[in-house]
């Protein structure tokens, strides 16, 4: 065998182990994009549970959400209360969205976003609320939220 003969099979090799390796990191990758998936799934649902705990165990909070629900008149306490829940749930929202929008969002939760948004839209507090706060959000939200209203959720 002469050295010509030898580097070609070393180069052989060496291609090979290139496409090991990569295939080797393909799959790496795909398991670190699911991981963060699922970690962005967990921490959504912390989120939206930590709102609903509030809504629930907070004196005043559930009974203002539920009368907004239904169109009641509120207190200016109970609009003070809801203009906190509305920050909380509206910074979920904001997260969920960015996270969509760089494709690391579960389609669990956006869709659930998805879903919801009507209900609170259709709060005569929202009407107050929005106005009021958007400014708060970054651009890309404001925007997208702002699309929402206009198409009715």
């Amino acid at each position: 065998m002469n050295w010509d003969a030898i580097g070609a099979v070393g180069e052989v090799g060496g291609a090979i182990a290139v496409v090991i390796t990569l295939v080797y990191l393909s799959r790496q990758l795909n398991e670190n994009t699911k991981s963060i998936k699922l970690q962005t799934l967990d921490s959504t649902f912390r989120d939206w549970n930590e709102c609903l705990a509030e809504i629930h165990n907070t004196n005043g909070v559930g009974l203002a959400y539920s009368k907004a629900l239904k169109g009641d008149p509120l207190t200016d306490l109970e609009e003070h209360e809801l203009t906190y829940l509305f920050r909380r749930i509206f910074n979920t929202y904001a997260k969920l969205q960015y996270l969509k929008s760089v494709n690391a969002a579960d389609p669990f939760n956006t869709e659930s976003m998805e879903t919801s948004l009507p209900y609170l839209f259709q709060m005569e507090f929202f009407a107050k609320w929005w106005p009021l706060y958007r400014d708060r959000y970054a651009k890309t939200f404001r925007d997208y939220i702002d699309e929402r209203i206009q198409n009715n959720g």
